[in-house]
């Protein structure tokens, strides 16, 4: 800086009369650095002039000759002593040889630069979701980043340009100053952001595990299809974050640790006699955890309550009180959609939590703290929220209107009302809580179901002493108190609402209420309005305050005000964060109500709402600034935790206080052997992830499985979608024929040696990708799949092609036909040939053909792994539970003999069997298709068996009815005439005149007939309407059953019913009492449209999409995957579908007329 720039400033200013002042007191331009504003007094006397130049002078000083003073120790020696920079300059762009550096180009540049920063706030503002406040600091940060790069660039230039160096390794030097901007080559795409911050360890995402399934409408027009929505909990790991923190440097050191009981003062949790009696390890960190909803739309709206979240957040109890009053140390835990949460337990929640906590305490973390690991146990000290929350969570009456509306005692509501004192009588314990579970009576113990947190082994629900204060003092007794006051002022003419409102408004609150000032009291309290229009903090503000604002106006003897002045005084200890031993005992002469929770877990000031709710914040402002009406997704609750990662290197937590003398070393990281932590990515041999994937194993994350073991996921190199070449038939051809050692010989020794490939060559191919179709797809792949495998073996084989048909040689292996005629071609040949094979070979077995010497169409139903019993992997079946949608397509269909083996020993064991596999498998229920690939991978040859042979089953079953006499359009009120019937509806017709055409299924069974029906644990039992009656293991059969008797009716309501298509599923499974499968479809009989079908079993609803062959097919493989019995009134009928048509073999007498109708039928299929 020269002399120059002060006269610059003062003539800017209008103020060039002050020159030769600052000339004559020896102010120059390197002296301004260490001016003082008191030193101006004596040079400009002036008091407006004086703040005119004293803030010019620091908009000086923070411009580009400040930070070049900060880079000068980067210039050479004597730099000054060399020629002139500006010179030299002209040559770092060739477009600036010819330009003049004048006054018209600066002001060309100033005013380009001007409409960059115009179109910059523009865009911040466009929107309207960026306060201006917001907008004023994002500009600051820009012109110090701007002033940082073009300081740093000039140092940099003049060191280039005085050196002794050619032009050319000058020039070469000057371009790579561009490299500066490469800064933002880090930041430029979400990815890249995350994958810095995780790195760096700064940021821990997110995970969405889904809880339940919840049938809903979706959103689409023009159709009212229910389907299954998941419903999701965003969870943040514990250990994660903590380990985050041990990490900071510092962090360990500051925590409070050495605390235990004395009863002379009580203070933190490690005060209390809770944390003398529990007998805690001496490494262990306290954390406690808070539960609230928030409401983050319009609560006057019309969409109040319907994007309402329940959060959980945490904080560490063993860090200095002043750094957990800040909502910067509140670690947001889980969230989830509060209408959620009311149609699951909190203990689906609840659940999640306590199992990390376990591991937490059973393991703990284990850091390198100055060379030495330090292993350290994280345990729950208290669970706090209001009296709402807490009783939702932890499962006692949610209505305080109850008989016992207390989670600490059972007293009587009618006692509540007069007891003054703690009655240690009725004091909830483990062993009368235990007693109360085991009664499951609410409205007799007020306990609603047991909590979770019961699980843990040092802590109960008994044990939570809690109270907020907040709710219970600053919104509750204070405020009441505070009307009474006020209006019985007013009344007996102390003051006036405006001389009381005059008052508040100019009354010097200081700095700590600065921000919590009150606002004016409203009329409608002298009316006896109970709300005073103050929140908690402006209700403790004038709790303190109000003394000195009336306390001229109010007598000392008045008993509401010397009530108050107790209340004031009750509250200042109650309040502070350290309670001596004679302050509780000067409490409990006042009051008897927070004492003994204050003696068992320290100062209730630690646990209140008032910090918690504040960190709602950062929810409401989000969901108010975006369009977005689906909150709670994964992406949106990462935005907060991404807030807290880029904040973590800039604002460091501990940068006040903390001694930053711990080495930031190493961490051993232990993987979290927790179902809760459980990723997968389940990669098939050789699929690529991407179409043009890089991903090497150095971009792979290991993640961590129950076993000990780890899976590896690749980073996601684009955040496009995996593109797979063999998406229709779902195997990779190069595995497939390497495996064969004569497909080997023929692609790399005839082919490279430019031999002739023959028809046998081409057969042997044909045989062995027609195998794995057949594998894969069925007997009766489709179009789509053997053309996109055609063309794919021609385009990795091109000598295996047609060459002079060019992109149709293809067209050799497969050829389809559009107007109806057969496709043919190798692969066609082949597949006609196997499925002709496969269609016409019997069973072995001697047992299997017998039924009355009727010979059935029977199939092989002996698969080639029926006695592999696989032991399920724990890790993948969590992943399962935990994730829907198409993330779990694979997993399910890798995983399907191992949930195999766990239906055989639940059947073994004689349990029940649907309500076990809806809680450990719930997948297998709400996603559509799952039920058919569980039978289709364990009996590959019969996936498209009713798809082939149920249409042409259906005609025949019409016309049996049409032959004796069963008018069924009319029967069914269909509107449509024979002639005008399509295939589906001659398919849905025949499923349902078939209780009509065979008899029902009123008869006498014997055990030994029944047992034979089912093979290997799959045999169906016979039920009754609502009562299962099952086998029980080691006992001999009953040889006889009941008679029943079951209409046609019956029957037919037993396998199809018939609801319109606004129908709530819902409401058909709470008033269904059959136990056995039946087929629901939503629609009009009349004109045999249906919008969607689902299976019904009991209480769940497995959807099955908008087709009734599709439906039909899952229904029947149904029977055999779970297994479950057919239902009683339809016995025969099913009998007749397995046997008959589905070609199930037979090993005893069927039934008279199920044989006739099979003969009858079956004879021409």
């Amino acid at each position: 800086m020269c002399d120059a720039e002060i006269q610059r400033l003062l003539t800017q200013l209008n103020l060039g009369k002050y020159c030769q002042l600052f000339k004559d007191n020896n102010l120059t331009d390197d002296s301004l650095q260490h001016l003082q504003k008191d030193d101006l007094i004596h040079v400009v006397p002036v008091l407006g002039d004086r703040i005119l130049i004293w803030n010019g002078i620091n908009k000086l000083q923070s411009g580009s000759f400040h930070k070049l003073l900060l880079s000068e120790n980067f210039l050479p020696e004597n730099y000054e002593e060399r020629n002139p920079p500006i010179e030299n300059m002209k040559v770092v762009h060739a477009d600036f040889l010819d330009r003049s550096f004048t006054k018209d180009c600066d002001n060309d540049i100033n005013k380009e630069l001007r409409e960059l920063i115009f179109k910059l706030i523009a865009g911040i503002l466009r929107s309207g979701k960026v306060p201006m406040s917001t907008k004023d600091e994002i500009l600051t940060l820009i012109k110090e980043f701007t002033v940082m790069i073009l300081g740093e660039a000039v140092c940099r230039s003049i060191i280039i340009l005085k050196s002794n160096e050619t032009l050319s390794e000058k020039l070469f030097k000057l371009e790579q100053i561009k490299n500066l901007a490469h800064v933002f080559s880090s930041f430029d795409s979400k990815h890249k952001l995350d994958k810095l911050l995780i790195d760096g360890n700064l940021f821990i995402p997110a995970r969405e595990i889904v809880l339940d399934t919840d049938l809903h409408f979706p959103l689409k027009i023009g159709n009212q299809r229910q389907v299954y929505r998941p419903i999701k909990l965003q969870y943040v790991s514990i250990r994660d974050s903590i380990f985050q923190l041990l990490q900071k440097p510092g962090f360990y050191d500051i925590l409070d640790k050495q605390q235990s009981y004395s009863g002379r003062k009580f203070s933190s949790f490690r005060d209390g006699k809770f944390f003398r009696d529990s007998n805690f390890p001496s490494q262990v960190i306290f954390i406690n955890i808070y539960f609230d909803e928030a409401e983050v739309a319009n609560p006057l709206g019309s969409k109040n309550g319907k994007h309402k979240l329940a959060n959980f957040y945490y904080s560490i109890q063993d860090m200095p009180c002043h750094y957990n009053s800040s909502i910067e140390n509140i670690i947001l835990l889980c969230s989830l959609k509060s209408e959620d949460l009311k149609i699951l337990s909190p203990n689906s929640v609840m659940n999640i939590i306590v199992k990390e906590l376990l591991f937490l305490w059973e393991t703990g973390i284990n850091f390198n703290h100055n060379g030495k690991t330090i292993n350290i146990k994280v345990a729950l000290s208290q669970i706090s929220g209001d009296n709402l929350g807490l009783h939702t969570i932890l499962g006692f009456s949610e209505g305080f209107n109850a008989n016992y509306p207390c989670r600490r005692c059972k007293m009587h509501k009618h006692d509540c009302q007069t007891a003054v004192t703690e009655n240690p009588g009725v004091l909830r314990s483990i062993e009368t809580y235990n007693q109360d579970v085991e009664f499951r009576n609410l409205s007799a113990t007020g306990i609603n179901f047991e909590s979770v947190i019961n699980s843990l082994p040092y802590h109960h629900v008994t044990k939570v002493f809690v109270f907020d204060i907040m709710h219970d003092l600053l919104e509750g007794v204070v405020p009441d108190l505070l009307n009474l006051m006020i209006s019985l002022g007013i009344k007996n003419k102390r003051f006036n609402l405006d001389k009381l409102n005059y008052r508040i408004e100019s009354f010097d609150y200081g700095r700590h209420f600065r921000r919590s000032k009150p606002s004016q009291i409203k009329a409608s309290v002298l009316k006896g309005d109970t709300k005073s229009g103050q929140n908690a903090s402006q209700n403790l503000c004038l709790l303190v305050s109000l003394p000195l604002i009336l306390g001229d106006l109010m007598p000392h003897d008045d008993p509401v005000w010397k009530l108050f002045l107790l209340l004031r005084e009750i509250c200042d200890i109650i309040l502070s964060h350290i309670i001596t031993k004679g302050g509780l005992i000067y409490l409990d002469s006042l009051i008897s109500e927070f004492c003994c929770s204050i003696v068992q877990i320290g100062s209730l000031r630690q646990y209140w709402s008032m910090t918690y709710e504040a960190r709602h914040k950062v929810f409401k402002t989000t969901a108010h600034t975006q369009a977005c009406d689906t909150f709670v997704s994964l992406p949106n609750f990462n935005r907060e935790l991404l807030e807290r990662g880029l904040r973590l290197p800039t604002d460091i937590l501990l940068s006040k206080r903390a001694e930053l003398s711990s080495p930031s070393s190493s961490i051993t990281h232990q993987q979290l052997p927790s179902s809760q932590t459980i990723f997968l990515e389940v990669i098939r041999e050789n699929e690529p992830l991407s179409q043009n994937s890089t991903a090497s194993t150095s971009d792979s994350i290991k993640l961590a499985t129950t076993s000990g073991s780890s899976f590896t996921r690749p980073v996601e190199s684009s955040p496009s979608a995996p593109i797979h070449e063999h998406r229709f038939y779902n195997f990779g051809i190069d595995a497939v024929l390497r495996k064969n050692d004569a497909v080997k010989h023929i692609l790399f020794q005839k082919i490279p040696a430019k031999k002739m490939v023959v028809k046998d060559d081409r057969q042997t191919i044909a045989a062995v990708l027609v195998d794995a179709i057949i594998e894969n797809l069925g007997t009766c792949p489709s179009k789509q799949a053997m053309d996109q495998m055609a063309k794919d073996l021609v385009g990795k084989y091109p000598a295996l092609g047609d060459p002079r048909r060019k992109h149709l040689g293809y067209q050799m292996w497969f050829m389809g036909s559009s107007d109806g005629s057969p496709a043919s071609g190798f692969l066609e040949e082949r597949l006609k040939n196997q499925r002709k094979k496969i269609s016409d070979k019997k069973l072995l077995s001697t047992s299997a053909t017998k039924c009355n010497e009727l010979d059935l169409p029977v199939l092989n139903w002996i698969s080639d792994d029926e006695d592999d019993d696989p032991d399920p992997e724990e890790g993948i079946l969590e992943y399962i539970r935990q994730n829907f949608g198409t993330d779990v397509d694979s997993a399910m269909k890798n995983t399907v003999f191992q949930r195999r083996t766990v239906i055989r020993r639940l059947n073994a064991v004689n349990v029940d069997i649907l309500d076990n596999l809806v809680v450990s498998m719930p997948r297998l229920f709400d996603t559509e298709g799952m039920i058919t690939q569980d039978f289709d991978c364990r009996h590959p040859a019969l996936a498209f068996v009713m798809y082939d042979r149920w249409p042409r089953v259906s005609r025949k079953i019409l016309e049996y009815a049409e032959e004796s006499g069963i008018d069924y359009l009319k029967k069914f009120g269909v509107m449509k005439s024979r002639y005008d019937l399509s295939c589906d509806d001659v398919t849905i017709l025949a499923y349902c005149v078939l209780p009509f055409v065979l008899p029902s299924c009123g008869r006498r069974a014997a055990s030994d007939n029944l047992e034979d029906q089912f093979d290997d644990g799959e045999l169906p039992m016979v039920t009754t309407r609502g009562k299962r009656k099952a086998k029980a293991a080691g006992r001999p059969p009953k040889k006889t059953m009941s008679i029943l008797k079951a209409s046609d009716l019956d029957v037919y309501k037993s396998m199809f019913v018939v609801k319109p298509k606004n129908t709530h599923v819902a409401e058909i499974l709470k008033m269904n009492t059959h136990q056995a499968p039946f087929l629901l479809a939503l629609g009009t009989m009349a004109d045999l449209q249906f919008d969607s079908f689902f299976i019904i079993i009991h209480k769940v609803a497995i959807p099955c999409g908008s087709k009734f062959l599709k439906a039909f097919d899952s229904l029947t493989k149904i029977f055999t995957v779970l297994p479950l019995p057919f239902p009683v009134e339809s016995f025969n009928h099913w009998l007749f579908i397995y046997h008959g048509v589905f070609g199930k073999p037979c090993q005893s007498n069927l039934p008279p007329v199920v044989q006739a109708l099979i003969g009858q039928i079956m004879q021409n299929i």
